[in-house]
């Protein structure tokens, strides 16, 4: 008894102890200290321009209280380059309330953080190095990302219970890639770290040619704290990018040449610095697509929805981008598409521009044993018209030269064959395509069955091809269609008007096979 009665006694002294020292630090705080803050302002701004490596003034500091815990007011900090004078970082306003974890941390801890207008620039040197208002970042290697949580800055930020940016403007000059500066606007930023969780969100206003807004949302456990769970230090990250136009993009950016306003979602996990699992959502409008062909071949969508998801660093070889995580099993991604007005403009046929109409697709992509890309599609479906066509099959990467391996199969529902010839390549001679122009003139294909085998390089696989060292071989491969003649009339003697011919041959009704 007597034992617990001591016990008891001590602890409720320490606690008077304590008590009373808290309260000569915060009365000492509040009396000694934030009175003559502004006293020390340049002992404060020599400190920070020998830690930063830049010139540092600041307008004034203010101090004063809310409720238990002292607050800091600071205008007009700024932050230039000491050889060329030129401003880093501009700060009107900023508002802090100070924590009293300070004292036990040995370090400045805040409640709350708020910056109002702040003006930040950066840019990435033509030594590859990036700079941020004067501090030149961790070198990002290949093969993942780095953030480590002992840079003193990043450990700062991420002790902080609250912080927030509002209406700030960031200012980027790669000079690199010799680009014109890119100004964003209105950017709104916050970052909360409690006990288990830290996440950061942003919103900005695009440039008008750009885009409209951009949001990111990340979010991970709390990298000091032991009792969370820290798997494999992933995070997690969301990114919205409203009425973006790509092709404004590419002077910061290397990206597809594509044309028309999209919007995008991205959700992704990035594990020890490499991105994991990501579903990507777009829609378009006016999109066009132009493929690496040599010939200005162009693939284009009034409006086009798609999502893909999956492994992406599955889609690379082996030793390649290897900023992408791989998958256990090399799962892929999946990729489900549709399209309405759909066309191809491509030199392989003529006219130049193919109506292919509304589409729809799902497909899965990933490489097989020899590090060949391949595209498998469960569903295909094509209306254009009057044709409705129900696909599947495989895609496989060919050689460098080649459009690659085919192996599809599939049905059309009904044909105009008087359109025959604009689906026949220009691979194919030009006498064979005027004919089929010129001899089919009215008529119906119905319940027309596709087969479409081999290398597309060697399509429609009837002229000899020649192996090394071997005499000239037929290519190997299959392109059959057959099916239901519904009267079609063949005028297969064409001549210029007025001379004589043999009369056009109707089939009321009769099978097709054509190989």
């Amino acid at each position: 008894m007597k034992f617990v009665q001591k016990t008891l006694r001590f602890l409720l002294i320490a606690l008077l102890l304590l008590y009373f020292l808290a309260a000569t630090a915060m009365l000492g705080v509040r009396y000694l200290v934030l009175p003559h803050i502004n006293e020390w302002r340049p002992v404060i701004e020599k400190r920070l321009s020998s830690a930063l490596g830049a010139h540092v003034t600041m307008g004034e500091i203010a101090a004063s209280w809310s409720g238990l815990n002292p607050t800091l007011a600071l205008e007009n900090l700024r932050l230039r380059d000491p050889q060329t004078n030129l401003e880093l970082l501009y700060v009107p306003e900023a508002f802090a309330v100070v924590s009293w974890r300070s004292l036990f941390a040995q370090d400045l801890r805040f409640r709350q953080i708020e910056v109002n207008g702040i003006q930040l620039s950066g840019s990435r040197r033509a030594d590859r190095q990036i700079v941020l208002a004067s501090i030149v970042l961790d070198d990002q290697t290949s093969d993942r990302f780095s953030f480590s949580t002992q840079t003193p800055a990043v450990r700062w930020l991420l002790s902080q219970d609250q912080i927030t940016v509002r209406d700030a403007t960031f200012y980027w000059n790669d000079h690199l890639r010799e680009a014109p500066e890119l100004a964003i606007e209105g950017i709104s930023f916050n970052i909360t770290n409690s006990i288990f969780r830290h996440q950061m969100r942003m919103s900005a206003s695009l440039p008008h040619e750009l885009g409209s807004t951009i949001e990111l949302i990340a979010r991970t456990d709390n990298m000091f704290n032991p009792l969370a769970s820290h798997e494999q230090g992933e995070i997690e990250i969301f990114m919205q990018v409203n009425d973006a136009q790509p092709t404004a993009w590419s002077p910061w950016l290397d990206i597809p040449t594509a044309e028309g306003r999209f919007a995008t979602r991205l959700w992704l996990t990035m594990n020890a610095g490499r991105i994991g699992r990501a579903t990507i959502d777009f829609a378009g409008s006016h999109a066009a697509l132009h493929l690496d062909r040599g010939d200005s071949s162009v693939i284009r969508a009034d409006h086009l929805e798609a999502r893909l998801s999956g492994w992406l660093g599955d889609l690379f070889p082996e030793k390649e981008w290897l900023l992408f995580e791989r998958s256990p099993n090399r799962l892929g991604a999946s990729l489900t598409l549709s399209a309405q007005g759909l066309r191809l403009e491509s030199s392989l046929f003529e006219p130049r521009t193919l109506l292919i109409g509304d589409e729809s697709a799902n497909t899965q992509w990933n490489r097989n044993g020899s590090q060949k890309l391949q595209v498998t599609a469960t569903q295909l479906a094509l209306e254009s018209g009057k044709m409705n066509a129900q696909l599947r099959g495989k895609w496989t990467q060919g050689q460098a030269s080649s459009p690659g391996v085919v192996d599809v199969t599939g049905t059309f529902d009904s044909v105009d064959p008087k359109n025959l010839h604009q689906y026949v390549t220009t691979q194919v001679s030009g006498e064979s395509r005027e004919w089929l122009r010129r001899a089919i003139r009215s008529g119906a294909l119905k319940q027309l069955n596709l087969t479409l085998q081999g290398d597309l390089s060697h399509f429609p696989f009837n002229a000899p091809i020649k192996a090394s060292g071997k005499e000239s071989v037929k290519a190997a491969g299959i392109f059959r269609l057959e099916g239901d003649i519904d009267q079609v009339l063949i005028d297969y003697d064409y001549v210029e008007p007025n001379q004589p011919q043999w009369p056009a041959v109707t089939i009321l009704n009769g099978k097709l096979l054509f190989n």
